[in-house]
Protein backbone atom coordinates (compact mmCIF):
# COMPACT_ATOMS: atom_id res chain seq x y z
CA UNK A 1 0.00 0.00 0.00
CA UNK A 2 1.75 3.15 -1.22
CA UNK A 3 1.86 6.51 0.52
CA UNK A 4 0.09 8.18 -2.43
CA UNK A 5 -3.01 6.06 -1.77
CA UNK A 6 -3.08 7.10 1.89
CA UNK A 7 -2.66 10.76 0.93
CA UNK A 8 -5.48 10.49 -1.59
CA UNK A 9 -7.80 8.94 1.01
CA UNK A 10 -6.99 11.64 3.59
CA UNK A 11 -7.54 14.36 0.99
CA UNK A 12 -10.93 12.93 0.06
CA UNK A 13 -11.82 12.75 3.76
CA UNK A 14 -10.88 16.40 4.31
CA UNK A 15 -12.97 17.48 1.32
CA UNK A 16 -16.03 15.63 2.63
CA UNK A 17 -15.49 16.97 6.16
CA UNK A 18 -15.37 20.53 4.86
CA UNK A 19 -19.13 20.38 4.16
CA UNK A 20 -19.95 19.88 7.85
CA UNK A 21 -20.18 22.96 10.11
CA UNK A 22 -18.21 21.35 12.94
CA UNK A 23 -14.48 20.60 12.77
CA UNK A 24 -12.43 18.16 14.78
CA UNK A 25 -9.22 19.48 16.36
CA UNK A 26 -7.43 16.56 14.68
CA UNK A 27 -7.41 17.36 10.97
CA UNK A 28 -5.46 16.57 7.82
CA UNK A 29 -3.17 19.19 6.29
CA UNK A 30 -3.32 18.74 2.49
CA UNK A 31 -0.38 21.08 1.86
CA UNK A 32 2.02 19.57 4.37
CA UNK A 33 0.59 16.06 3.90
CA UNK A 34 0.56 15.40 7.62
CA UNK A 35 -1.80 15.45 10.57
CA UNK A 36 -2.57 18.75 12.23
CA UNK A 37 -3.77 19.61 15.73
CA UNK A 38 -5.96 22.70 15.96
CA UNK A 39 -5.63 24.34 19.37
CA UNK A 40 -8.84 26.13 20.33
CA UNK A 41 -7.09 29.28 21.60
CA UNK A 42 -4.87 29.62 18.50
CA UNK A 43 -7.14 28.20 15.80
CA UNK A 44 -8.97 30.20 13.17
CA UNK A 45 -11.89 27.73 13.35
CA UNK A 46 -12.77 28.31 17.00
CA UNK A 47 -16.53 28.20 16.43
CA UNK A 48 -16.31 24.99 14.40
CA UNK A 49 -14.17 23.26 17.04
CA UNK A 50 -16.47 24.47 19.82
CA UNK A 51 -19.49 23.19 17.86
CA UNK A 52 -17.75 19.82 17.43
CA UNK A 53 -17.29 19.45 21.19
CA UNK A 54 -20.82 20.74 21.85
CA UNK A 55 -22.35 18.19 19.47
CA UNK A 56 -20.41 15.38 21.08
CA UNK A 57 -21.29 16.42 24.63
CA UNK A 58 -24.97 17.08 23.91
CA UNK A 59 -25.75 14.51 21.24
CA UNK A 60 -23.48 11.59 22.15
CA UNK A 61 -22.61 11.81 25.84
CA UNK A 62 -25.83 13.21 27.30
CA UNK A 63 -28.87 12.82 25.03
CA UNK A 64 -28.32 9.47 23.35
CA UNK A 65 -26.68 7.81 26.37
CA UNK A 66 -29.61 8.91 28.54
CA UNK A 67 -32.10 7.54 26.00
CA UNK A 68 -30.30 4.17 25.96
CA UNK A 69 -30.33 3.99 29.76
CA UNK A 70 -34.04 4.89 29.74
CA UNK A 71 -34.78 2.18 27.16
CA UNK A 72 -32.84 -0.51 29.07
CA UNK A 73 -34.57 0.33 32.36
CA UNK A 74 -37.94 0.34 30.61
CA UNK A 75 -37.39 -3.10 29.08
CA UNK A 76 -35.97 -4.63 32.25
CA UNK A 77 -38.63 -3.42 34.66
CA UNK A 78 -41.59 -3.41 32.26
CA UNK A 79 -42.46 0.28 32.44
CA UNK A 80 -43.46 0.39 28.78
CA UNK A 81 -44.40 -1.85 25.86
CA UNK A 82 -42.05 -4.70 25.11
CA UNK A 83 -40.06 -4.33 21.90
CA UNK A 84 -39.41 -7.05 19.37
CA UNK A 85 -36.15 -8.94 19.56
CA UNK A 86 -34.67 -7.44 16.37
CA UNK A 87 -35.53 -3.92 17.50
CA UNK A 88 -33.74 -4.57 20.78
CA UNK A 89 -30.69 -5.92 18.92
CA UNK A 90 -30.55 -2.86 16.64
CA UNK A 91 -30.86 -0.52 19.61
CA UNK A 92 -28.04 -2.34 21.40
CA UNK A 93 -25.84 -2.08 18.30
CA UNK A 94 -26.54 1.64 18.22
CA UNK A 95 -25.66 1.80 21.91
CA UNK A 96 -22.28 0.17 21.18
CA UNK A 97 -21.68 2.67 18.38
CA UNK A 98 -22.54 5.51 20.75
CA UNK A 99 -20.13 4.11 23.36
CA UNK A 100 -17.34 3.93 20.77
CA UNK A 101 -17.99 7.56 19.84
CA UNK A 102 -17.86 8.63 23.48
CA UNK A 103 -14.54 6.84 24.00
CA UNK A 104 -13.04 8.35 20.85
CA UNK A 105 -14.07 11.86 21.90
CA UNK A 106 -12.50 11.46 25.35
CA UNK A 107 -9.32 9.94 23.90
CA UNK A 108 -8.96 12.80 21.41
CA UNK A 109 -9.32 15.36 24.20
CA UNK A 110 -6.75 13.60 26.40
CA UNK A 111 -4.22 12.26 23.91
CA UNK A 112 -5.02 13.86 20.55
CA UNK A 113 -2.12 16.31 20.51
CA UNK A 114 0.43 13.62 21.43
CA UNK A 115 -1.03 11.26 18.83
CA UNK A 116 -0.64 13.89 16.10
CA UNK A 117 2.97 14.66 17.10
CA UNK A 118 3.81 10.95 17.24
CA UNK A 119 2.24 10.25 13.85
CA UNK A 120 4.09 13.17 12.25
CA UNK A 121 7.34 12.02 13.87
CA UNK A 122 6.99 8.52 12.44
CA UNK A 123 6.18 10.05 9.06
CA UNK A 124 9.33 12.21 9.20
CA UNK A 125 11.53 9.21 10.04
CA UNK A 126 9.96 7.16 7.26
CA UNK A 127 10.44 9.99 4.74
CA UNK A 128 14.13 10.42 5.67
CA UNK A 129 14.85 6.69 5.41
CA UNK A 130 12.94 6.37 2.13
CA UNK A 131 14.73 9.34 0.56
CA UNK A 132 18.13 7.97 1.61
CA UNK A 133 17.30 4.57 0.13
CA UNK A 134 16.08 6.13 -3.13
CA UNK A 135 19.18 8.35 -3.43
CA UNK A 136 21.60 5.45 -2.93
CA UNK A 137 19.70 2.88 -4.98
CA UNK A 138 20.86 2.68 -8.62
CA UNK A 139 18.25 2.84 -11.33
CA UNK A 140 18.13 -0.26 -13.51
CA UNK A 141 16.11 -1.02 -16.61
CA UNK A 142 14.04 2.19 -16.89
CA UNK A 143 12.10 0.83 -19.86
CA UNK A 144 11.10 -2.27 -17.91
CA UNK A 145 10.01 -0.15 -14.94
CA UNK A 146 7.90 2.06 -17.20
CA UNK A 147 6.22 -0.96 -18.74
CA UNK A 148 5.49 -2.48 -15.33
CA UNK A 149 3.99 0.80 -14.10
CA UNK A 150 1.76 1.07 -17.16
CA UNK A 151 0.68 -2.55 -16.72
CA UNK A 152 -0.35 -1.86 -13.13
CA UNK A 153 -2.67 1.02 -14.00
CA UNK A 154 -5.49 -0.48 -11.91
CA UNK A 155 -4.87 0.59 -8.31
CA UNK A 156 -6.82 -1.75 -6.07
CA UNK A 157 -5.39 -0.30 -2.87
CA UNK A 158 -6.55 3.20 -3.72
CA UNK A 159 -9.97 1.87 -4.66
CA UNK A 160 -10.20 0.02 -1.33
CA UNK A 161 -9.34 3.11 0.74
CA UNK A 162 -11.65 5.40 -1.22
CA UNK A 163 -14.44 2.84 -0.81
CA UNK A 164 -13.95 2.97 2.97
CA UNK A 165 -14.10 6.77 2.88
CA UNK A 166 -17.23 6.86 0.73
CA UNK A 167 -19.05 4.13 2.68
CA UNK A 168 -18.41 5.74 6.07
CA UNK A 169 -19.47 9.08 4.60
CA UNK A 170 -22.76 7.73 3.22
CA UNK A 171 -23.53 5.54 6.23
CA UNK A 172 -24.65 8.42 8.53
CA UNK A 173 -27.20 9.59 5.95
CA UNK A 174 -28.68 6.10 5.61
CA UNK A 175 -28.65 5.69 9.38
CA UNK A 176 -30.51 8.96 9.99
CA UNK A 177 -33.14 8.17 7.34
CA UNK A 178 -33.77 4.66 8.69
CA UNK A 179 -33.95 5.88 12.30
CA UNK A 180 -36.38 8.67 11.51
CA UNK A 181 -38.58 6.43 9.34
CA UNK A 182 -38.55 3.22 11.39
CA UNK A 183 -37.98 4.67 14.90
CA UNK A 184 -35.10 2.31 15.62
CA UNK A 185 -33.17 4.72 17.83
CA UNK A 186 -33.33 5.18 21.57
CA UNK A 187 -34.46 8.80 21.37
CA UNK A 188 -37.69 7.79 19.64
CA UNK A 189 -38.72 5.81 22.74
CA UNK A 190 -38.36 8.90 24.91
CA UNK A 191 -40.25 11.07 22.42
CA UNK A 192 -43.12 8.57 22.15
CA UNK A 193 -43.45 8.21 25.92
CA UNK A 194 -43.45 11.98 26.44
CA UNK A 195 -46.06 12.51 23.72
CA UNK A 196 -48.38 9.77 25.05
CA UNK A 197 -47.98 10.66 28.73
CA UNK A 198 -48.57 14.39 28.39
CA UNK A 199 -50.74 14.27 25.23
CA UNK A 200 -48.74 16.98 23.53
CA UNK A 201 -50.24 18.97 20.68
CA UNK A 202 -48.93 18.59 17.15
CA UNK A 203 -46.59 21.65 17.16
CA UNK A 204 -44.78 20.47 20.28
CA UNK A 205 -44.59 16.95 18.90
CA UNK A 206 -43.01 18.29 15.70
CA UNK A 207 -40.55 20.28 17.82
CA UNK A 208 -39.58 17.12 19.71
CA UNK A 209 -38.98 15.26 16.46
CA UNK A 210 -36.84 18.15 15.18
CA UNK A 211 -34.74 17.89 18.33
CA UNK A 212 -34.58 14.14 17.82
CA UNK A 213 -33.39 14.66 14.25
CA UNK A 214 -30.68 17.04 15.47
CA UNK A 215 -29.50 14.56 18.11
CA UNK A 216 -29.42 11.68 15.62
CA UNK A 217 -27.57 13.80 13.05
CA UNK A 218 -24.92 14.83 15.58
CA UNK A 219 -24.60 11.27 16.81
CA UNK A 220 -24.23 9.61 13.41
CA UNK A 221 -22.15 12.20 11.55
CA UNK A 222 -19.74 12.97 14.38
CA UNK A 223 -19.05 9.33 15.27
CA UNK A 224 -18.63 8.09 11.69
CA UNK A 225 -16.37 11.01 10.77
CA UNK A 226 -14.14 10.47 13.80
CA UNK A 227 -14.08 6.71 13.25
CA UNK A 228 -13.06 7.20 9.61
CA UNK A 229 -10.21 9.49 10.63
CA UNK A 230 -9.01 6.96 13.23
CA UNK A 231 -9.13 4.12 10.67
CA UNK A 232 -7.11 6.08 8.10
CA UNK A 233 -4.57 7.12 10.74
CA UNK A 234 -4.18 3.52 11.92
CA UNK A 235 -3.76 2.12 8.39
CA UNK A 236 -1.22 4.80 7.47
CA UNK A 237 0.71 4.18 10.70
CA UNK A 238 0.90 0.47 9.87
CA UNK A 239 2.12 1.37 6.38
CA UNK A 240 4.87 3.63 7.70
CA UNK A 241 5.94 1.05 10.28
CA UNK A 242 6.15 -1.62 7.58
CA UNK A 243 8.27 0.64 5.36
CA UNK A 244 10.64 1.51 8.22
CA UNK A 245 11.14 -2.14 9.19
CA UNK A 246 11.66 -3.16 5.56
CA UNK A 247 14.37 -0.50 5.21
CA UNK A 248 16.02 -1.72 8.42
CA UNK A 249 15.93 -5.32 7.15
CA UNK A 250 17.52 -4.29 3.84
CA UNK A 251 20.20 -2.32 5.66
CA UNK A 252 20.88 -5.29 7.95
CA UNK A 253 21.20 -7.63 4.97
CA UNK A 254 23.59 -5.21 3.27
CA UNK A 255 25.66 -4.90 6.44
CA UNK A 256 25.75 -8.68 6.78
CA UNK A 257 26.97 -9.00 3.20
CA UNK A 258 29.67 -6.38 3.80
CA UNK A 259 30.85 -8.20 6.93
CA UNK A 260 30.94 -11.51 5.04
CA UNK A 261 32.94 -9.94 2.21
CA UNK A 262 35.35 -8.32 4.65
CA UNK A 263 35.83 -11.67 6.39
CA UNK A 264 36.58 -13.30 3.04
CA UNK A 265 39.09 -10.61 2.15
CA UNK A 266 40.75 -10.94 5.56
CA UNK A 267 41.00 -14.74 5.15
CA UNK A 268 42.51 -14.31 1.68
CA UNK A 269 45.04 -11.77 2.93
CA UNK A 270 45.97 -13.95 5.91
CA UNK A 271 46.44 -16.98 3.66
CA UNK A 272 48.52 -14.95 1.23
CA UNK A 273 50.72 -13.60 4.02
CA UNK A 274 51.24 -17.12 5.42
CA UNK A 275 52.32 -18.37 2.00
CA UNK A 276 54.73 -15.44 1.70
CA UNK A 277 56.24 -16.24 5.10
CA UNK A 278 56.66 -19.92 4.18
CA UNK A 279 58.33 -18.93 0.89
CA UNK A 280 60.68 -16.57 2.74
CA UNK A 281 61.59 -19.31 5.22
CA UNK A 282 62.33 -21.72 2.40
CA UNK A 283 64.56 -19.19 0.66
CA UNK A 284 66.28 -18.41 3.94
CA UNK A 285 66.92 -22.13 4.51
CA UNK A 286 68.36 -22.53 1.02
CA UNK A 287 70.64 -19.55 1.58
CA UNK A 288 71.81 -21.01 4.90
CA UNK A 289 72.64 -24.31 3.25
Amino acid sequence: MSWENITSAFTRYSKISSYTPSTSPMTWDPKGKQLQWETYSKSVKQKSILLWHFNYILGVHIAYTSSIVYFVVQQLYGYGPKREFMNVVILLIRAILNWIGSVMHIMIILYGREAVHGWNGVRAVEAILTSSMVSTKPKKYPLKQALSKSAKSFNGQKLFLLTIVIMLSIYPVLLIISDMALSLDGVSTVVQDISTSYKLPTPLLILLHIMRFYIMSCNSIQICSTFLFVVLSFISLLLMGKNIFMIFIKEARGLKQIVAESRGQFYYKAKFSNSQIMYFNEELGKWAL
